[in-house]
């Protein structure tokens, strides 16, 4: 709860992480070897900070809803209380019964861990619903197996808690291979090649139509290919495409989408490839 109000751009005051808190506040409730102290002093401890946490804070709900009547609050119960001891247990309970009577129910948000968490996981082209009912610690994560989701799919998936709200990462996942049937990954490459043209008896625009056809395309294809080393494919693209000198195969790995010319007097590149 302490990570979530941070998220939330707020101040939050915890008191098991600040302990000059407590002396106060248990003075005040309790009094303590320093002597009884006031309310002021305890509410003083909130004094800077936009909410406040733990123990003996959950004590002082009359006295903080009395001074700042616009306060909300929030009462979390315990997944695991039912393991108590069976004194505590009782003063739990009644606890959490008295909170809900006394504060309204306008100003009163209650989170049972019990209830657990969800979260959206898509795997491929199936999304579900996954729920954790046990409390998961912040910042821990647990895997589960993708073919829950989709049996079409193999490996293992992440959810992970932070500030007690689920994510899934399904990265892990990936389909099942089938007998008879090829997976094919490709990776797409986007770049920029420039290159300078000798002096050309024609305008700009008139260079640019040419390379717009898609014979200089192909051309420039095939020597972007040959300077990459990249192998020629054993079927053809298309029947326009060029064939490697000697070979029926063509070339299809590099494919050129765009070619602009710049005037040399511009400051810019001649010609780029993209």
């Amino acid at each position: 709860m302490y990570a979530a109000f941070k998220m939330l751009g707020l101040k939050p005051r915890h008191s098991g992480y600040d302990l000059t808190a407590r002396e106060p506040l248990c003075g005040y409730l309790f009094g303590n070897a320093s002597g009884n102290r006031s309310l002021d002093d305890a509410l003083a401890t909130l004094s800077g900070f936009d909410a406040a946490m733990d123990e003996p804070y959950m004590l002082l709900y009359e006295e903080i809803m009395a001074a700042f009547p616009e306060a909300k609050f929030l009462l979390t119960i315990s997944a695991d209380y039912a393991s108590r001891k069976e004194t505590c247990l009782q003063n739990y309970e009644r606890h959490i019964e008295r909170v809900q009577q006394v504060i309204p129910p306008q100003k009163l948000l209650v989170y049972n861990w019990s209830d657990g968490l969800s979260a959206t996981v898509v795997v491929g082209a199936t999304a579900a619903d996954i729920s954790i009912t046990s409390q998961m610690n912040s910042f821990t994560t647990e895997t589960r197996d993708c073919a829950e989701i989709d049996s079409t799919y193999e490996g293992s998936y992440s959810l992970a808690c932070e500030a007690q709200s689920l994510s899934s990462n399904t990265t892990g996942c990936s389909p099942v291979p089938v007998a008879g049937t090829t997976v094919e990954a490709r990776q797409v490459v986007e770049s920029a090649v420039a290159f300078n043209l000798p002096a050309v008896e024609a305008t700009v625009d008139e260079m640019q139509a040419v390379m717009e056809l898609p014979a200089t395309k192909r051309a420039y294809e095939l020597t972007l290919s040959e300077s990459l080393g990249v192998p020629p494919e054993e079927n053809p693209r298309s029947p326009s495409s060029l064939v490697l000198p000697g070979s029926e195969a063509l070339l299809q790995d590099v494919t050129v989408f765009s070619i602009q010319v710049y005037d040399s007097t511009d400051g810019g590149p001649e010609d780029e490839i993209e």
